[in-house]
């Protein structure tokens, strides 16, 4: 976000990963945060919901 570290000039793609559930703790994804971020950074998100599909009942709540 701060840039490159031997030039510091912006970088020019940013991707921000993230789980939907943590598996070792169970911990999910705070996501309206998140976007607000790849929002912000105009970033990509990839969010990997290999451990959550189905964790939460099946409306996801």
């Amino acid at each position: 976000i701060y840039g490159q570290p031997r030039t510091h000039r912006a970088w020019r793609k940013i991707i921000i990963l993230v789980e939907g559930i943590y598996s070792m703790e169970g911990s999910i994804v705070r996501l309206p945060e998140i976007v607000s971020l790849k929002k912000k950074y105009k970033a990509y998100l990839y969010l990997d919901e290999a451990h959550s599909i189905g964790a939460v009942g099946a409306t996801g709540r």
